[in-house]
């Protein structure tokens, strides 16, 4: 959502002041070879060291937005989508928020529902229904779990998803991944249900929502 359109608007510039005619234009094939291109450039920075690397995660979640152009310059790319309880995706979002940005978070969403209607509208709904809408198109390189599941069942959706991209599924290897993810080690050694309202990793628990939710934000995600 910010490379792409921002080398459309260059070629585009570009193609106005350049002196060799339309021959020396760019084109939208250019355009998006000069994307994939600066997409590896900077995903080939996360591959230095002694591993092989088979395989390489990005997890920016208005990525699910752009589905359909990221399948297209990346053929062989593998989707996986995992959907939050969008409960306590409003609580989540609305604590790190509050943390990073003080007053001038809250004196935009004075309460907790605002938020919630703004959380639900603009960011929880449309990145499912966008990613769920691109998914027909992808068969087998799309693959749907819950957040939930994958908190109570590590083992089983950590094993599917590596499987599903291709990297190694032993014991081992599975448990290194849960473990490197772990509440725990993320947040330095607390233990998943203490609230540490100034950390990045507040809480680690799963349905905090229940704790958080009024009568009012209840009725408005509904």
């Amino acid at each position: 959502p910010i490379l792409l359109p921002l080398l459309g608007q260059f070629a585009s510039v570009y193609n106005q002041r350049h002196k060799a005619g339309t021959d020396g234009d760019l084109t939208e094939q250019d355009v998006r070879f000069l994307f994939a291109t600066t997409v590896g450039l900077a995903m080939a920075r996360w591959t230095r060291g002694p591993e092989t690397v088979r395989a390489i995660g990005e997890k920016t979640p208005a990525h699910a937005l752009c589905v359909p152009p990221l399948s297209q310059d990346f053929p062989d790319a593998r989707f996986i989508h995992v959907i939050r309880d969008g409960r306590d995706v409003c609580v989540s979002g609305y604590h790190h928020n509050v943390r990073q940005r003080g007053a001038d978070f809250t004196n935009k969403f004075p309460t907790f529902d605002r938020y919630v209607e703004y959380t639900v509208r603009q960011h929880w709904v449309p990145y499912i229904q966008h990613a769920r809408a691109a998914a027909a198109d992808l068969g087998d390189h799309y693959l749907e779990v819950r957040y939930e599941d994958l908190h109570r069942a590590p083992e089983q959706h950590v094993t599917e998803m590596a499987a599903f991209v291709g990297v190694d599924t032993d014991t081992a290897s599975i448990d290194a991944c849960i473990n490197a993810a772990s509440f725990d080690r993320r947040s330095n050694g607390d233990a998943a249900g203490e609230t540490k309202s100034a950390d990045f990793y507040r809480k680690g628990v799963v349905v905090d929502w229940a704790n958080e939710f009024d009568d009012a934000a209840l009725a408005t995600f509904n």
